[in-house]
């Protein structure tokens, strides 16, 4: 901004000032004049605006996350994971970009660090947030709480409030961002399912009439076959999830899951696609069952591997 200094006073009183007097004068004024800038641009420094609805969402990478716990969620191809862990839950990758493209506003609510603990966006309350693409930061804010359908929003030293975003989207620990889907195929895309269940073995093949036996003679004598109820099991099968993700194995003798657990093998119609074969071990009292996928012989690892797990019904 363009300053103009304007003096009034009788012209010979300092016309006639001694020359020291006057370069003293004309010093300590210019003095003023850059304390004065400086002050006026403290004064102005901020931004007036935050806007991520821009953000170049194909290019997004890596996005991290840091709650008192910090989540790193990578990209590799069209799949995001958890670091140096699981597969993260489309869904959930899906809300955080929504909700970060949705941070937009111009009104300012603080510019004090004073106040970052008061709107909950200083370090020990609010959710920091970093957005990166090939290397390259796309976006970094604070979000903490706010009133009514908004939330406080800091991006560097600026305290914005911002309509219909939530902190909450943001809060999952741990395990929270992981992909509990089970088996990643639909019932049309299953050429066949495979079950091994204490002694008895039998297969169910798709065809265009619905599910059918492969091979009869290995059912029970008298035992009649209903399509209806192969195609139900089919579909509760699809829709199991994992509940809890296991970390440390309890041993056969609570999991079940030692060499005669029943097992379940998927085998989908496309072409040199990998089946699935679903170990199912001991029930819990929370409805759940000890599961662990694993690969079936001479056959490649399913990516990414799922460890043990509890599974129930979606």
């Amino acid at each position: 901004m363009r300053r103009e200094v304007v003096c009034f006073g009788p012209r010979k009183a300092w016309w006639s000032m001694s020359k020291s007097t006057l370069v003293g004068l004309v010093v300590s004024g210019a003095l003023m004049g850059i304390l004065a800038g400086c002050t006026g641009n403290d004064q102005a420094a901020g931004n007036t605006e935050v806007s991520f609805t821009a953000l170049p969402r194909d290019q997004v990478d890596r996005i991290e996350i840091n709650d008192r716990v910090t989540t790193v969620l990578v990209r590799r191809g069209n799949h995001w994971f958890i670091q140096g862990g699981r597969r993260a839950d489309p869904s959930s990758i899906q809300q955080v970009l929504e909700t970060i493209m949705k941070i937009h506003s111009s009104e300012v609510v603080s510019r004090d660090p004073q106040s970052y603990a008061e709107y909950r966006v200083d370090e020990t309350t609010g959710v920091e947030v970093a957005v990166s693409g090939g290397g390259r930061e796309l976006a970094h804010f604070v979000i903490g709480s706010g009133g009514p359908g908004s939330s406080n929003v800091r991006v560097a030293g600026d305290v914005f409030r911002v309509p219909e975003v939530y902190a909450g989207s943001f809060k999952r620990k741990g395990t929270g961002w992981a992909d509990r889907t089970i088996i990643e195929l639909e019932s049309k895309d299953i050429a066949e399912v495979s079950f091994q269940i204490a002694e008895d073995a039998y297969t169910l093949v798709s065809t265009d009439s619905g599910w059918q036996v492969k091979d009869t003679s290995a059912l029970p004598e008298g035992f009649r076959f209903d399509a209806r109820g192969a195609a139900e099991l089919v579909s509760e099968l699809l829709g199991l999830r994992v509940r809890e993700f296991i970390e440390a194995d309890p041993g056969p003798d609570v999991t079940g899951l030692a060499a005669g657990a029943d097992v379940v093998t998927l085998r989908p119609k496309a072409p040199g696609a990998h089946a699935l074969v679903l170990k199912l071990g001991s029930g819990r009292a929370d409805d759940t069952v000890y599961a662990n996928p694993r690969k079936p012989p001479k056959e490649k690892a399913i990516p990414p591997t799922i460890p043990m797990m509890t599974a129930a019904r979606s």
